[in-house]
């Protein structure tokens, strides 16, 4: 029996879509929401590292690049703690779903097993 896990989340901003996509677009803005440094190629097949306070870190490529629209990204397989060791970790997939809606943008977080 295989079980699929999905976390998903919705909330409404009162940012404009360009102003929410930048939150999620730009490495710097993007590391306060995750609570981790965060760098790589941000655009269409980027590869992404996440780096947290403990040393550990993480990588991810981008699925889906539509500015204003969507970001989707898929989380390896592991991640690798400070002293290099790796840890098999889930290999979910997550999507940010922007749309217009009045005041703002409603944003959809969606984060399941790939």
């Amino acid at each position: 029996m295989t079980t699929t896990t999905t976390v998903r989340r919705e909330v409404d901003l009162p940012g404009a879509p360009g102003e929410v996509w930048a939150a999620l677009s730009e490495p710097e803005r993007l590391a306060a929401r995750f609570g981790a440094e965060a760098a790589g190629e941000f655009g269409p097949g980027g590869r992404l590292m996440f780096r947290w306070p403990d040393g550990s870190r993480r990588d991810a490529t981008i699925e889906e690049w539509e500015p204003e629209r969507r970001l989707a990204f898929r989380w390896a397989p592991f991640d690798r703690a400070l002293d290099g060791r790796t840890r098999r970790m889930p290999p979910t997939r997550v999507r940010f779903e922007l749309q217009p809606a009045p005041g703002g943008t409603h944003l959809e977080v969606r984060e399941e097993a790939a």
